[in-house]
């Protein structure tokens, strides 16, 4: 999927590979998990409550409890371990458990809340997991959430229809943008700023090249097994 951050335009989309074989639109309704894509707007929400992306953190494993028989205990993709290193840095490189610990230090609560200010319903108001992007959401909801860092802090309506022309009233409808701000400029600012970087140094730095030509901002997302595998990016203006 493409779209204007500006005004919320759908410019392109593939629901599937086989109309006829299939015509459920997974781009809209498909709803999967997130994976690691969900992280830059537990940092937003971080960023809006006070934290700085200069902030210094330990990725030393912590085990939580989950009932009175079980544990959780996040680990980092690759189960390694970076220290003490920034909020920047742990965005770029992905960092499981720190985002765990930044999400338990704004509250899950908190999170949820900002999420839904940005379009995105999360259905697990008391789950640390959601650091790892285990609720589940759609393409079109979760890249409509990414617009305000790519636009100073707005969300824009999804805008699939630009005008309607009735022919027998020889009359143009106009379907306006409809954008709302939803997150302060500088926040917006800070957090794609830290984005860059994912394609610089971070999990995507493969992309390095093609970023220092094309600017960009990004993250990428797994879930168990590559079942999804995503990359969300804009071109800062």
């Amino acid at each position: 999927m493409s779209l204007d951050p500006h005004t919320g335009d759908i410019l392109a989309a593939v629901g599937g590979t086989d109309f006829k074989r299939s015509p459920y639109n997974r781009a809209f309704f498909a709803k999967r998990q997130p994976g690691s894509t969900i992280k830059p707007l537990i940092y937003a929400a971080a960023l809006e409550k006070g934290f700085t992306a200069g902030g210094i953190w330990n990725d030393e494993p912590v085990t939580y409890p989950r009932n009175e028989h079980e544990t959780w205990k996040p680990q980092n993709y690759g189960k390694e371990h970076y220290g003490n290193i920034s909020l920047r840095q742990a965005l770029a490189y992905s960092d499981n458990i720190i985002t765990v610990k930044l999400l338990e230090a704004i509250g899950v609560p908190y999170f949820v809340h900002f999420a839904g200010t940005l379009g995105l319903s999360l259905r697990s108001p008391n789950d640390l997991s959601l650091a790892l992007g285990t609720d589940e959401v759609t393409l079109s909801d979760l890249m409509l959430a990414y617009a305000p860092l790519a636009n100073g802090g707005a969300r824009p309506e999804p805008r699939t229809i630009i005008r309607i022309y009735e022919r027998y009233r020889n009359n143009w409808t106009e379907i306006l943008p409809a954008v709302n701000p939803v997150l302060s400029p500088a926040v917006a600012y800070v957090t794609t700023s830290m984005l860059k970087d994912v394609l610089i140094y971070g999990t995507a730095k493969s992309l390095h090249s093609f970023s220092s030509e094309h600017p960009a901002a990004g993250k990428t997302g797994t879930t168990n097994d590559y079942r999804d595998a995503w990359f969300i990016a804009t071109h800062p203006s």
